[in-house]
């Protein structure tokens, strides 16, 4: 529940002044790419509700009977979905008949449809609702979680199934799930809440510090302030990289150690690469250590291997729409 001034919405949609939006709203990603004819559906931020657990910096749920279900929970396990706990929601992993590397390789080369509507909604004053496939009061956003460009779509939740299944009618339109979502946006360098930032992390080590507008750096009143703008005109004393492997993939919790076995930074997320066909991951290491090209280890199976910092922001996918 989150509180917001009160405003007037039709009672299927939303509640007045506190949104219980999870309730009363569906959010379906539908992506459109330049380059492609046709339509590309892609995946967008996977946010966890309720009561959740972490170990070695990754989410964790709840017990099974803490598990809640999306509008789209039937429409998944009738098209294959394998359903997993997610952050205290039941979703799918990935389809039988295709699996993540398949539905990862679908999202970059065609379209892909993604389930999000376990993720916080919130509604605007005054912002104008659509049509799509003959069913009012959609709303539309822009988001783009996988280094695609893209829209999400909100409805009404007993309309979710149908646009689903009006959508896969295209036969460039698959499913995608979990598994497929995280490695497409580790490929753009994009960081998942609970493992690669949270409370105890500020923009400025993220590499996120571009979201900290002009106004709001001379006004200075914003929530961390006195941390975040010392920062901003000093240095942190850690940085997001990225990093590139071969061998056994990087997972979360991972050690990073300097070229002389000095404990420096952890990694964060880390996986295959479909794309690349490389170990990809992103993590932390002090500061001191973060400019690219900068030789550092990994500890992966009790084994130590040795690799160079990479620019987060040169990850393939990251410059999606300048490149296109």
């Amino acid at each position: 529940q989150t509180q917001f001034p009160s405003q007037k919405l039709e009672p299927d949609m939303a509640a007045t002044g506190i949104i219980k939006s999870r309730d009363f709203l569906s959010h379906i990603g539908y992506y459109v790419h330049a380059t492609v004819v046709g339509r590309r559906l892609l995946n967008q931020s996977m946010v966890g509700c309720g009561r959740i657990k972490f170990l070695n910096g990754r989410m964790l749920t709840t017990e099974a009977s803490d598990t809640k279900k999306t509008p789209l929970y039937d429409f998944h396990v009738q098209h294959g979905g394998k359903i997993v706990p997610f952050a205290g929601w039941a979703l799918p992993v990935q389809y039988t008949g295709s699996g993540l590397v398949q539905e990862h390789l679908h999202t970059r080369d065609e379209c892909s449809l993604f389930d999000v509507s376990h993720m916080l909604q919130f509604t605007l004053s005054n912002v104008g609702c659509v049509k799509i496939a003959g069913i009012d009061g959609c709303f539309l956003a822009r988001g783009g979680y996988t280094g695609e460009d893209g829209f999400e779509i909100s409805v009404p939740s007993e309309y979710c199934t149908k646009i689903a299944e009006e959508l896969l009618k295209h036969p460039e339109v698959k499913l995608a799930g979990l598994g497929a979502r995280d490695s497409l946006r580790l490929e753009a360098g994009l960081c998942l809440y609970g493992n690669d930032i949270d409370e105890d992390t500020t923009p400025v080590e993220a590499g996120l510090a571009w979201t900290i507008g002009k106004a709001r750096r001379v006004a200075g009143n914003f929530p961390g302030s006195n941390t975040i703008l010392k920062q901003l005109n000093e240095r942190p004393l850690r940085k997001r990289v990225g990093l590139i492997s071969t061998g056994p993939p990087a997972r979360g919790g991972t050690k990073i150690f300097s070229s002389n076995d000095e404990e420096i930074g952890m990694i964060t997320s880390g996986s295959p690469s479909p794309s690349l066909k490389k170990n990809i991951a992103m993590g932390y290491v002090a500061s001191t250590f973060c400019k690219v090209g900068t030789e550092v280890q990994l500890q992966v199976r009790k084994k130590k291997g040795i690799l160079n910092i990479e620019n987060i922001f040169d990850f393939p996918y990251v410059k999606y729409f300048t490149e296109q």
